[in-house]
């Protein structure tokens, strides 16, 4: 027992001559854990959401995106063509890849919208009346597009609950008119409240049919939809993936050496990617704590 006291009372005498010392070596300790604690948090609750999203698309989803900036040096990617995906792609990838059951063309933008003297900035979701099962979102009232929204470009939009409070929209929005700074919309369906993901909020959206939003774009833009494809469950996601890219690579004619300007990602492989990210930032985040906690040791 004395050899145990004796040291400890020696310590006790030295936190005591060396009180700021000693306290700013465990301020620093106690920040630096506690950093370390939020982030890795934060990463972990972003690699939930993130797997909860892909869980509700399906496993058998692939995406489809025109190649970005950041996918490869600029030296190279600018030396790509044809950096753009677009309905008529769509179409004949539906047809030239039967394992395909079905395709969603996306594009997403912000605008403002009004209704009643009020007005609000939202995300435009421009869609076709596939992307509420693609996506595993249900409405809580009204009903989807239909065939005829897409085809004919019906000025119809399915709301958000976020954007129907900060309109102030009270009781049923069915046939109320949203407008736009280039449309009047009629409020055919609600979606269920999802929650947010990735940092953004997935009740504050308007989606409405693909036709009726890319009308209102330049061409350009119209050039750089996103696709959500559904590959058939006896085929496995990873070979519908390579079905697809040789396919899209036939159809926008890239040549055998050439790189194509579009990447396909299964949600599988989007799943291994996050889950590498977050692995890294936890490491370093485990390292960071290490050596805060190493420099508060050498100062003490």
């Amino acid at each position: 027992m004395t050899s145990l006291a004796e040291p400890m009372a020696a310590a006790v005498r030295a936190l005591r001559a060396n009180k700021m010392r000693s306290g700013l070596t465990t301020l620093g300790i106690i920040i630096g854990v506690a950093a370390v604690i939020i982030v890795v948090s934060l990463v972990q609750g972003l690699k939930r959401s993130v797997l909860k999203d892909i869980e509700k698309a399906g496993s058998q989803t692939v995406i489809v995106r025109p190649l970005f900036p950041v996918d490869v040096p600029f030296d190279e990617y600018s030396k790509v063509r044809n950096k753009d995906l677009t309905l008529e792609d769509l179409r004949a990838l539906q047809h030239a890849v039967p394992a395909i059951t079905s395709v969603t063309p996306i594009f997403m933008s912000n605008t403002d919208v009004k209704a009643g003297g009020k007005s609000a900035n939202t995300r435009v979701l421009m869609t076709d009346e596939t992307w509420l099962e693609q996506n595993g979102v249900n409405l809580s009232a009204g009903r989807n597009f239909v065939p005829s929204d897409i085809r004919l470009g019906s000025k119809v939009a399915i709301v958000g609950t976020r954007v129907l409070e900060k309109l102030g929209i009270k009781g049923s929005p069915l046939g109320r008119i949203l407008s736009t700074p280039t449309l009047s919309l009629e409020v055919i369906g609600v979606l269920e409240e999802q929650g947010a993901s990735l940092g953004q909020d997935q009740d504050d959206m308007v989606a409405i049919p693909i036709a009726t939003g890319l009308a209102q774009l330049p061409d350009s833009q119209r050039r750089q939809l996103i696709f959500q494809a559904r590959i058939d469950p006896r085929l496995s996601v990873d070979d519908g993936a390579d079905m697809i890219k040789d396919a899209l690579r036939r159809i926008k004619g890239v040549k055998a050496k050439e790189r194509e300007g579009f990447l396909v990602r299964s949600l599988k492989q989007v799943s291994g990617i996050i889950g590498n990210i977050t692995a890294t930032i936890t490491a370093v985040a485990g390292g960071m704590v290490s050596i805060a906690l190493l420099v508060a040791a050498s100062a003490s």
